[in-house]
């Protein structure tokens, strides 16, 4: 009788351990998925290290963030080495302190696993894994 129980409990620790990591949500995006820190960011020419400031990636929604500053969400899609970005309820020029020119903005994007290169246009912006 005790062997039955403690099978069954096994049993149910068993299906509940395969239903629960079923549920987890996995990155979409390999290494870019993580909480980047802006290093550097050129734009026409000039570079500029900006302090605290951060790029927030999971799946399809990117969050912009820096002390004092509103939060930015947007959403993204990344394939094929591109990053496109759309931000539906932000302000371009709220958006601009993070190296982003409007509400839609399309990136070459270049990766290792602690190293971040974004790339339009003019605009280079690099970050280091956070």
């Amino acid at each position: 009788m005790k062997l039955q129980i403690a099978a069954t409990l096994a049993t149910i620790a068993i299906i509940f351990s395969i239903f629960h990591t079923g549920c987890e949500k996995g990155p979409l995006n390999g290494n870019l998925d993580n909480m980047w820190k802006i290093t550097s960011m050129e734009r026409n020419g000039e570079t500029t290290h900006p302090h605290q400031y951060y790029y927030h990636i999971y799946r399809d929604v990117i969050q912009l963030t820096a002390p004092g500053k509103d939060i930015q969400t947007g959403v993204l899609e990344y394939k094929s080495g591109i990053l496109y970005l759309t931000f539906p309820i932000s302000k371009a020029e709220d958006l601009a302190p993070w190296g982003i020119d409007g509400k839609n903005q399309e990136f070459k994007v270049k990766l290792s696993s602690n190293n971040l290169t974004l790339t339009s246009g003019t605009t280079i912006i690099k970050f280091k894994k956070f």
